[in-house]
């Protein structure tokens, strides 16, 4: 289980996160945000999606994944 901007991510969900990836090569962090929002259901208090702790989220996982196959 790792942790980004105060949701745990397991490995499926990891695992879900690259597939959506995979399926849509040329799309923009925002359209994957919103895409992984609705499939963990990230909601703010007021309803709507955390688009934008998604995409920091996001960003962080690709760094961490950049820095370890680096190693």
């Amino acid at each position: 289980m790792k942790r980004y901007c105060g949701r745990d991510f397991s490995a499926d969900d990891m695992h879900a996160i690259t597939r959506l990836i995979e399926q849509h090569p040329a799309a923009k962090r925002a359209f994957l945000s919103r895409r992984v929002c609705e499939m963990f259901n990230w909601l703010k208090p007021d309803g709507g999606l955390k688009e934008m702790t998604c995409r920091v989220a996001m960003l962080r996982m690709q760094v961490r994944a950049d820095a370890q196959n680096a190693s």
